[in-house]
Formats: C-alpha cells, structure tokens, sequence
C-alpha cells in the first residue's frame, strides 16, 4: 500500500508541525526514561510531574498501554470514542468493528512501535 503525501509529509506549511507531532508521537510510545522524566519537566507539567517518579510513570505507562487485562488498559480503539453520542443519562458508545483500530495500529507502525515488545 501506498501512502499518499499529503500536508502531513514532505514539503509544505504543515510540513515541520508534522514532524514535531511524529516526534512527540515516539516520545509517548515509548516507555519513560529519564530523559522523557527531564524532558516533561522541562514542559512544565505542572500538577502532574512533580507527584510522579520514574518507576510509577513506567508502571502507568504499561498498564495505559501494554496490558489488556489492566483496567488502566486504553484500547487502540478510538473510533468507538470518535462515534459518541450523548444522551440525558450520559455518554453512550458504538460497540468496537473489526478492524477499526486500524488507524491506530498504522501510526504506531509509523511510529516503530508494538506493544508486545515492551
């Protein structure tokens, strides 16, 4: 398959903003170290950095990420969520389709990285 180029590749407007998603896109995909910890400092995460250690970021990010079973775990699913609808009683959502997260799945292939790796 042949992926078009758009303004997300190449040369354009949007061309450096692209490559700074794709480079904070690995930054999040990747298990903290202490220069993604330097490096969220350095942001200014105010409210959320300064109460975390290094150890507790990893055992956040492997159940957000790499455990099924977690009940942290967010699946690649986010066309449930991009199909939400509310009602009086709240947010409703779509049951999963086979094969939706296929989005998600080809930009963590973009982005070199599988979960089963970690």
């Amino acid at each position: 398959m042949v992926e078009s180029r758009g303004p997300t590749t190449g040369r354009g407007p949007l061309a450096a903003s692209a490559h700074r998603a794709r480079r904070a896109g690995r930054l999040l995909l990747v298990e903290p170290d202490a220069a993604a910890l330097a490096a969220l400092a350095a942001l200014g995460t105010e409210g959320y950095r300064e109460q975390r250690e290094l150890d507790a970021l990893r055992i956040e990010f492997a159940e957000r990420l790499c455990h099924p079973e977690s009940a942290r775990y967010i699946a690649p699913c986010e066309h449930v969520f991009r199909r939400r609808w509310q009602t009086s009683g709240g947010w409703r959502f779509p049951a999963p389709e086979p094969g939706g997260s296929a989005d998600v799945e080809r930009c963590y292939a973009r982005l070199g990285f599988e979960a089963t790796d970690l």
